[in-house]
């Protein structure tokens, strides 16, 4: 007989696995030999826990020649559910982009993200998890490019490969932004770009003493809110690190915005990272549910003086900074084995 339990994130080998594989630029200016071989070992990392797994190789454009063409790499990583192959398979995915601006680290921004999608199918897999629904594992690469990844990840493999060929549903996306900044002292918690759009959540931060000791979660409201439920209602150590849901009134698809943008363009910072890809796709009158959690490090005290520079470095794996990814990831994990019908084998008894 078996004891049936939630896997548990290793603080250890958190640290470890930013170290070793996020703790340089990964941009594709600075060092290209490097990034070929990084991302050769997290395709190896991934197919260590028994995953299918293979690159996602596209083509785009640069933004400053668009004669020419540039050649990135999305890792893809598989755990099979119980209908995989068939019309009745159904998908959640897990993500985060691995790639950086020149000349940063991007520990947090977004080695935080990397690992904490390495860390879930490690322990997904050690624990021989079981689901009904397919999960998919992602690293997307160009985020900083205008999200360029997660854009073609959606237009040229989600919606050709697994909707149209595989027929399957796909039931949502939690994607990982930076996951490191953690600051409890009072007024470490800077609001002043969220007053115009979300007046009542910036209150609600404020009466707590504008501390940035929070984990938010970005979604259009009324729209992915069954991933937010999950998740909220997974979520641990409530008191010690609180999540809070930041929803702007956005609506379903890109061509509601793109008509009425005067009234939806001051909601724009909220479309800046992955997760927006799946809600705005190329195609017309086409949507999917994704939520992103992210720590507000651009506009939380000491990470916004080193956002997107040389400062978001190993300074930021602190043990406490590392206990609030770890809590990040531990809620996740419970989450997906929710919603994904899923049950994990820990131990014999």
């Amino acid at each position: 007989m078996r004891k049936i339990s939630i896997p548990r994130t290793s603080i250890d080998i958190l640290n470890q696995t930013i170290r070793q594989y996020f703790s340089r630029s990964r941009h594709s200016s600075d060092d290209k030999i490097y990034l070929r071989d990084l991302r050769e070992s997290l395709k190896d990392k991934f197919l260590s826990y028994g995953l299918k797994t293979a690159f996602h190789v596209f083509k785009t454009e640069y933004t400053q020649d668009k004669t020419k063409r540039q050649t990135a790499t999305n890792i893809i990583a598989i755990l099979p559910g119980k209908y995989r192959g068939t019309p009745k398979d159904e998908i959640y995915l897990i993500g985060a982009h691995y790639d950086t601006v020149r000349r940063s680290p991007g520990i947090d921004d977004n080695g935080s993200g990397s690992a904490a999608v390495l860390e879930m199918a490690r322990l997904l897999t050690k624990h021989k998890c079981y689901f009904n629904k397919t999960i998919i594992f992602t690293l997307f690469d160009l985020e900083e490019e205008y999200l360029k990844g997660s854009k073609y990840f959606v237009q040229q493999y989600l919606i050709p490969t697994e909707i149209r060929k595989n027929q399957a549903k796909f039931n949502g996306a939690y994607i990982m932004d930076m996951l490191l900044a953690y600051n409890q002292s009072e007024s470490s918690q800077s609001l002043r770009d969220f007053w115009p759009t979300l007046p009542a959540f910036v209150e609600e931060i404020q009466d707590a003493g504008s501390r940035g000791n929070f984990m938010t979660v970005w979604s259009r409201r009324n729209i992915d809110h069954d991933l937010y439920f999950f998740l909220e209602k997974n979520w641990k150590n409530k008191n010690f690190f609180p999540l809070k849901l930041m929803d702007p009134p956005l609506p379903t698809f890109s061509h509601e915005v793109s008509k009425n943008w005067s009234k939806y363009s001051k909601y724009g910072t909220f479309a800046r990272s992955d997760h927006a890809s799946f809600w705005y796709p190329i195609e017309r009158d086409t949507t999917f549910r994704s939520i992103l959690l992210s720590d507000l490090g651009p506009w939380r005290k000491d990470m916004s003086f080193h956002y997107h520079r040389s400062g978001d470095d190993l300074r930021w794996l602190r043990r406490e900074n590392l206990e609030f990814m770890k809590n990040t990831i531990d809620s996740l994990l419970a989450t997906i084995i929710d919603i994904g019908d899923g049950y994990c084998f820990t131990q014999k008894i």
